[in-house]
């Protein structure tokens, strides 16, 4: 629920500029508060990161982490389907003109 919650009020604010508004946000020292609580909403695994959370300064360091050498393997079958990042697909459906 809270997810599309934020998604409807992203969509409110003008993309490119919601997006600049947002990274320039997470760069600050001050969005380190936030990221004992990001990591709690989302169920971010720390024990995947190089370092404990005390060592992200901003939030924007949070989400560019390192991980511990072979903590997410990648799969060898040319027909998996494996992405780089973590996330949770929000929206699926067909694809029609374009949307």
């Amino acid at each position: 629920m809270k997810d599309a919650l934020i998604v409807s009020a992203l969509s409110l604010v003008p993309r490119n500029r919601g997006a600049r508004m947002m990274g320039a946000a997470a760069r600050r020292p001050l969005s380190r508060w936030m990221t004992r609580s990001f990591v709690r909403a989302y169920g971010v695994d720390m024990s995947e990161a190089e370092h404990d959370l005390a060592h992200y300064p901003t939030l924007e360091a949070l989400f560019t982490r390192r991980l511990r050498p072979g903590a997410r393997p990648v799969d060898d079958d040319p027909d998996a389907l494996v992405s780089p990042v973590d996330g949770r697909c929000a929206v699926a459906g067909r694809i029609e003109n374009g949307t």
